[in-house]
């Protein structure tokens, strides 16, 4: 019987330690709208933490916008707002590494040559791409 017990609050022990590591630091805030127009595709990634974060988004006009966050989300940056880096296109996708240093980017290009695809690095946290 002894033994029963001792096993019982063993297992509630150590889900309660489970639940609050698990549990710790997460909020939830309002969202923040970062596209008003309406948005064809989109895809998101993060580094490992979560702290760097990159959303790409095809609008209305097939414009390809990318946007950054480095504060886990909490504010986003559009790194394009003149829409002169990546123009247009269909079809984005985002990745990243393990650091969120370098960021890949691949659409299928817009009107020109509406079956290729181009492709964009950056390697300083989504600030400048090649």
């Amino acid at each position: 019987m002894n033994l029963k017990k001792i096993s019982f609050f063993i297992i509630i022990f150590l889900q309660i330690c489970t639940l609050k590591l698990f549990s710790e630091n997460v909020t939830f805030t309002t969202p923040q709208t970062l596209f008003s127009p309406s948005v064809d595709a989109f895809n998101i990634t993060t580094d490992s933490s979560g702290r760097y974060g990159y959303v790409v988004l095809e609008d209305d006009n097939d414009k390809i916008t990318v946007f950054v966050s480095s504060d886990f989300g909490k504010t986003w940056t559009d790194i394009d707002p003149s829409r002169t880096i990546f123009l247009t296109g269909g079809d984005p996708q985002i990745t990243t590494d393990r650091s969120g240093k370098f960021v890949y980017l691949v659409f299928k290009e817009g009107t020109a040559s509406p079956d290729a695809i181009k492709a964009f690095v950056s390697s300083n946290f989504g600030q400048t791409w090649t």
